[in-house]
């Protein structure tokens, strides 16, 4: 929704824009993969952000480790006080400060990063993973024709001081600044891209991000037509009536 004109804009027409421009002998395939993860996970990463934006100052706990090494420092002091006959130095003590002195003081962008973090650790969260393919001839085959209205309609969605998506090209997709075997190493990561795309997997690629169901409608979701001026996208009708009388049940 467009803050001053009121307008909603449909971040899915760019993209099915772009791809109404394809000939016969091409293809673009746009994949996300979604796998339910742990929510008590997701809102406490999400819990730990909003105090570090708050503020407070959270205690980790300490680990099995942290306590070992806590007790041999103490043993240590407690020998080299004994040997050299000087008493141990006083603990440390703690300053005590207000719990929220952050807070007051947060700018505009801050508080709207703190207002979209708690906004989207109280939704539910997807492990995710983008994948996007473009397949042609040779004779049709026009690489920025396919790869740059798509990564321009992905970038509409991002933001400076949050998140955004950006395409990987150094490990996954080909590249040219390959310099050894540089046709085997391409084809090979073509091939085992398609694999992946085809089995759909949420593992081949980089590690996984956590989208929420906001952010995951907006990468995809049904377009608005009035919106959308792509050509070769039409609307099926369809309407509803009532079941037939004879229709038969168990």
């Amino acid at each position: 929704m467009d803050k001053i004109s009121g307008e909603f804009k449909d971040p899915m027409a760019a993209m099915l824009e772009g791809f109404s421009r394809f000939g016969p002998d091409e293809q673009a395939w746009y994949q996300i993969v979604i796998t339910p993860t742990d929510q008590k996970d997701t809102r406490k990463r999400g819990e730990l952000l909003i105090n570090k934006l708050k503020g407070i100052k959270v205690e980790s706990k300490k680990t099995f480790g942290g306590h070992a090494a806590e007790l041999g420092g103490a043993v240590t002091k407690e020998l080299l006080s004994t040997i050299t006959g000087t008493p141990p130095p006083p603990p440390p003590k703690k300053e005590v400060r207000p719990e929220f002195p952050k807070l007051f003081a947060l700018s505009p962008g801050e508080r709207e990063v703190l207002e979209a973090v708690e906004r989207k650790a109280g939704k539910i969260a997807f492990q995710t993973k983008i994948r996007f393919i473009y397949v042609a001839k040779k004779s049709a085959m026009s690489k920025s024709r396919a790869a740059q209205p798509f990564v321009g309609s992905i970038k509409q969605t991002n933001t400076f001081h949050m998140q955004a998506l950006k395409p990987e090209m150094k490990h996954v997709a080909g590249s040219s600044s390959i310099w050894w075997f540089k046709t085997r190493r391409n084809n090979h990561r073509k091939h085992k891209i398609m694999q992946e795309y085809r089995w759909r997997t949420n593992w081949g690629g980089l590690r996984n991000f956590s989208l929420s169901t906001e952010e995951l409608a907006t990468l995809w979701h049904f377009p608005i037509l009035i919106q959308v001026k792509a050509p070769s996208l039409g609307r099926t009708e369809a309407k509803k009536t009532e079941a037939p009388a004879n229709v038969p049940f168990a």
